[in-house]
Formats: C-alpha cells, structure tokens, sequence
C-alpha cells in the first residue's frame, strides 16, 4: 500500500473584527521577505529536513482578498475597518470560505492526507466535511485546542454582552459600538463547530475540547435573567 503523504496547504483568512485585531493589522507590516500568508513560512521551515520530500509537499494556497489577510500593505489597508469584517461575516463570508476549502481537499488532496495552514479557525470545518465525506463521519474524531468553545451562535453570544453592559459597572464592551447588536447568526470563527454538531458531520462523542477557558462559572450558572440562560443554555 503506497504510504500517504501531508499535503500542506493555506488559506490566508483572517476576518477578525475586534478592535484589537483590527489595530494589529493596522501596526504590523508584512512578514519577513514581504509575505503575508504563513504557509510559506511553515514550508521554509521544513524546507531541507530530512525525508520532507518524501513524506510531504505543498498544494498552495487559497487566494484571498488582500484585506482579508492577517498581514495587509499598500492600498488594501484602506479596507481595514470594522465595518467591512462585520459585513464580511454577517453576510456568511466565513462559510463560503469554508466551502472553497473543503472542494480544495476533495478535489487536489485526498487521499493523501492535509494539514492546513491558516488563520480563522472556521475553515477547520471545511476540512473535516471533505475527510468525513470520504471517510465517514463515524471513523473521525475532532479535536480542539483551544481557550474558546467556538460552538456559541452569535444571538446566544450577544445576549450575554448585553447582559452584562447593564449590571456590569466596569464592563469592556462599550453601549454605543453599534457592531454588538442585532447580529445575524452566521458560520464563523466563534460559531462553527455548533454547525458542525448540528449538520451531524461530527458527532458530539467524537468531539473534544481540551484548554476551554470561557465555560460560565458557578455565578453565571445560577443568574436567571434569560439574555445570560440562553448563552449558558449554549
């Protein structure tokens, strides 16, 4: 049986919008050799090993908008506002991404077998329908590192906010950002292994969180407003 090779590859995503992420695109230039998608600084880095070309090789990357990338230069940075990643993620830009990324495997890696180099953690899902597709779902396990449960809708997760602007005298979030309410629930970065699980394309004893450092504490578990129910319920 010929032995499988890692087929790397990249997709270049990085649509955070918090103001903090925002501000750090907006600081940082490209990486070293004026390069902003990390793949290739991961295939420089096993570049020369010995038995890399035997056991993997690169499929390269998947184009993305230069503003939507973590390192952005030139005249993209004029792109750089929070109201174009909302927009971005609202309108299920996340989940189209993930799509061209599941084609991606299915049609220039499997069987071989893809280790993908990226940024937003959604594009996870578009890898694993390939390999449940072609495996099975029951044959796979998801593991997740990761202080996040990336499993929380946006509705659920805006309930809490809210919550918290109203009792919380020292809370972070700012009332007038108009970017924290009426958000569409839509497959991101914060909410895609819950349309993993729900989709049945990874069961819920096959999953595992390992790291989770937002699960609500013994406090949150026994508030009864219901903006904080419906986030703890999720």
């Amino acid at each position: 049986m010929e032995q499988k090779k890692i087929i790397f590859f990249g997709c270049p995503l990085d649509c955070d919008e918090k103001h903090d992420s925002i501000m750090e695109k907006l600081t940082h230039g490209l990486l070293p050799g004026g390069e902003a998608d990390p793949l290739y600084h991961v295939l420089a880095l096993i570049d020369g090993q010995d038995g890399a070309a035997a056991s993997c090789r690169s499929a390269g990357s998947i184009e993305v908008p230069a503003w939507l990338q973590p390192m952005v230069a030139g005249s993209a940075r004029a792109d750089i506002r929070v109201e174009n990643f909302v927009e971005f993620i609202d309108q299920n830009g996340c989940r189209k991404f993930a799509d061209r990324v599941r084609d991606f495997v299915e049609e220039r890696i499997l069987p071989d077998m893809p280790c993908l180099i990226g940024v937003d953690h959604s594009m996870t899902g578009g890898v694993y329908e390939a390999l449940a597709a072609h495996y099975g779902a029951g044959n796979l396990s998801l593991i997740v590192v990761d202080s996040h449960t990336d499993a929380i809708d946006m509705a659920a997760l805006a309930s809490a906010i809210q919550y918290d602007m109203d009792t919380n005298p020292h809370t972070v979030y700012d009332p007038d950002d108009p970017f924290i309410r009426n958000r569409p629930d839509s497959y991101n970065a914060s909410s895609f292994l819950g349309y993993l699980l729900r989709n049945g394309t990874v069961a819920p004893r096959d999953l595992y969180l390992v790291g989770v450092g937002d699960y609500p504490d013994k406090r949150m578990l026994r508030i009864k407003d219901r903006r904080m129910r419906r986030y703890v319920d999720a």
